[in-house]
């Protein structure tokens, strides 16, 4: 008779890791996802961007004394556009019973200056 009790540790083990690591990969995945939506959420904020802060899992966008909640937000890129007059091309997320409405950005550019 073989004792396998001292291999069925490391198995379950290495299982539970195996499944750890899929369920972070997963996440990981979803939050490089694009950006996308209907035709009817898409909106497009313009104004001077005067800044931004994160409050808990989302930004607050301050754009001409108007503050926007966004929730996909790409602050590395917006940090250098501070001052200038922008655009931003965004979905708006409706408010849902577990969600705040808010918007996910999909691009921004620099306005002309005239």
């Amino acid at each position: 008779m073989k004792n396998d009790s001292a291999i069925a540790v490391p198995v379950k083990t290495l299982i539970t890791i195996a499944v750890i690591c899929i369920v972070i990969f997963l996440f990981v995945w979803a939050d490089s996802l694009k950006v996308t939506c209907g035709p009817e959420d898409k909106i497009e904020l313009q104004g001077q961007l005067l800044g931004f802060t994160k409050k808990g899992s989302y930004w607050n966008v301050k754009l001409d004394n108007q503050t926007y909640v966004f929730n996909v937000f790409d602050k590395d890129y917006m940090k250098n556009m501070i001052s200038y007059n922008v655009t931003v091309s965004c979905c708006y997320r409706h408010d849902t019973s577990y969600r705040v409405a808010h918007y996910d950005m999909i691009s921004c550019f620099i306005n002309e200056v005239e």
